[in-house]
């Protein structure tokens, strides 16, 4: 009872924080845990979200560049409590669109503009990566959040995966051997978004945004790419139609368009595949734990087939190890 009372205090608190900011009469709602929806007087919907205190400056730094990296136009209420407010970014998340544009006469006929939105994408996080750059420092396995699910454990892979993954001895030392040449690996860190899966990715047109930065901090600037290409990649080997050549001009594209704006000189690919790998780990580690005989039909299904295609996608990225 204490803490619904707590959290509706908290909820009106923030709410009257927006209201005394825009100094008008608006109506305001929740949509989430930290998340608001409210609408001005002139009929303009906008979102607002609460932040920890220590990211101020993080958040403060992504505002000032928000139209070079995609970012909906947003502003920062630091008061009693840390606000961001963001305008609704166009269109749908590119998941809407992938499936459909994926349909070989789809392709066939679209693929350079399909191909053109993933090439301005790539550029739009490399500009991110770029325009944040800060220091060189020697960064460890623990300091990345790409694998959120606890996959690789001190500098392994953990005994979850091992059991349930199709890997052989001699496959799993090798890539226990590739995850620990992460450790001291010297790079300049970026500000990341932190999770740039296919839903916070809008297209409206040929414009493309980036939304929801909520997970953004300084880390090595592959980790985006890697966790882009690893949802990217699994989502497209879903699809019985698409193939092969389609995901790889796709993840090609990105990269080309990240090498124009990005900082980094040249790709480590060798790096940037240890990172797939250990995302694609990761997913599989959120399916071992997470998923169960409680849960929906299309999650117990979507493990099934998963489990069948990360084996694959990390046997292909191990063979140029071989």
């Amino acid at each position: 009872m204490n803490n619904t009372k707590s959290r509706i205090d908290d909820d009106n608190k923030i709410m009257d924080i927006i209201k005394k900011d825009y100094n008008s009469k608006i109506e305001i709602w929740k949509v989430s845990d930290s998340t608001f929806k409210f609408r001005n007087q002139s009929d303009n919907i906008y979102y607002a979200k609460q932040y920890k205190k220590e990211r101020s400056q993080i958040l403060k730094d992504l505002s000032k560049i928000n139209d070079d990296i995609g970012m909906p136009k947003s502003n920062i209420i630091d008061d009693d409590a840390l606000i961001q407010i963001m305008e609704p970014a166009a269109g749908k998340h590119l998941g809407k669109y992938l499936a459909y544009w994926m349909l070989p006469v789809v392709w066939n006929y679209s693929q350079s503009k399909i191909k053109k939105i993933f090439f301005d994408l790539g550029e739009q996080v490399g500009r991110l990566h770029a325009l944040t750059e800060g220091d060189e420092t020697s960064l460890k396995m623990n300091d990345l959040r790409l694998d959120m699910h606890d996959a690789v454990i001190n500098n392994k892979l953990s005994s979850n995966v091992i059991n349930s993954c199709s890997f052989d001895k001699k496959t799993i030392n090798k890539l226990n051997k590739k995850i620990k040449t992460f450790d001291g690996h010297h790079s300049p860190t970026s500000i990341i978004h932190g999770d740039l899966m296919l839903f916070h990715i809008y297209v409206s047109g040929s414009n493309v945004s980036l939304i929801d930065f909520g997970a953004a901090w300084r880390s090595h600037p592959l980790e985006d790419v890697a966790t882009f290409i690893s949802a990217l990649d699994l989502y497209v080997r879903r699809l019985p139609y698409a193939e092969s050549k389609q995901r790889k001009k796709l993840i090609h594209t990105f990269l080309k368009g990240y090498q124009e704006t990005s900082s980094l000189s040249t790709i480590n690919f060798s790096l940037l595949k240890v990172l797939q790998i250990i995302k694609l780990c990761s997913i599989f580690s959120y399916y071992i734990n997470k998923v169960d005989r409680d849960s929906s039909r299309k999650l117990k299904f979507l493990k099934k087939i998963d489990f069948l295609i990360i084996n694959k996608a990390i046997c292909e990225l191990i063979n140029p190890y071989d």
